[in-house]
């Protein structure tokens, strides 16, 4: 590198550090304190990086976590870099902070807001086959009854955008994956839970839970009342390679329960694969383990 280009590269990165990405105080956060968002929309598109960005932070940022993925085709060299940006206030006594991603490709870097988080984890991977990694997230989003709430992302970035090839949206919507299975009361305590997607079902003793009694089934266990399944949000959601093609599938478990989550039955474990002439993720398969 010339004295000149030396230079140059000098001043891009002190003027990335300080304007890359643009931040603005707008709404609230984590117990309703002022949060900054990207302010040229999200997601944010950057020409340019620091280099030692997981060192220095970005804006103001801190670096939560750095992950490095595979190569990629478009530069075979360079491996792609992901990071999460936290947006902390050393003031401010709570694990809650604002989260963004930060995706690099071949000739940009792209920027997306993840809102509030307790906790994030990240990893690239190549989930759709193109060779390319695509960056799974994973964020603890709030409590409920004293159990996490999740939100579980997959993130595309090309030289063109990025964009969401799966968001599961906030803990309590209902995008077709959380809410897989019935539940049905059987004469004998028993419960019969099956899945709407797959051919997997499994039966229940229900006979040591006091609780079901006069809401399910009688004092003798016979049935005398419908049965609702509930499914939390995914509370793990992790990358795998399950069936050895190279290309990797998301491993998802979620608790269900019946009346509350003081009531957890167990964990459902269903395995997530991109289809790519639909180009949507499908359940290949479905797996209920009691909880003990």
């Amino acid at each position: 590198m010339t004295v000149a280009e030396r230079i140059i590269h000098t001043m891009k990165k002190a003027i990335a550090l300080f304007l890359i990405p643009g931040l603005l105080l707008l709404g609230a956060g984590c117990d309703g304190a002022p949060r900054r968002e990207l302010s040229d929309g999200l997601p944010y598109r950057a020409e340019w990086m620091p280099d030692d960005l997981a060192q220095v932070g970005l804006g103001g940022l801190t670096v939560d976590k750095a992950e490095e993925g595979r190569f990629t085709p478009e530069s075979p060299t360079t491996p792609r870099l992901a990071y999460l940006l936290g947006d902390r206030d050393p003031a401010e006594n709570s694990d809650c902070h604002t989260v963004y991603l930060a995706v690099e490709t071949a000739q940009t870097v792209w920027f997306a807001d993840l809102g509030d988080s307790y906790a994030a984890q990240i990893w690239p991977c190549d989930v759709d086959g193109d060779g390319t990694d695509e960056v799974v997230v994973q964020q603890t989003v709030g409590m409920t009854d004293g159990t996490g709430q999740f939100r579980s992302r997959v993130f595309k970035a090309t030289e063109e955008d990025m964009h969401a090839l799966f968001d599961s949206g906030p803990p309590d919507a209902d995008d077709g994956f959380f809410d897989i299975f019935t539940a049905t009361p059987k004469d004998g305590f028993l419960l019969e839970m099956r899945s709407s997607v797959t051919e997997y079902a499994v039966t229940l003793d229900l006979s040591a839970g006091e609780e079901y009694v006069g809401v399910y089934f009688d004092e003798a266990g016979k049935v005398i009342g419908n049965a609702a399944l509930r499914c939390d949000s995914y509370w793990e959601f992790l990358p795998r390679d399950v069936d050895g093609d190279g290309v990797f599938e998301l491993v998802c478990r979620q608790h269900v329960f019946l009346l509350d989550h003081a009531d957890c039955l167990g964990d459902v474990t269903s395995v997530l694969k991109f289809d790519t002439r639909t180009r949507a993720f499908r359940i290949l398969r479905t797996q209920f383990t009691e909880a003990p």
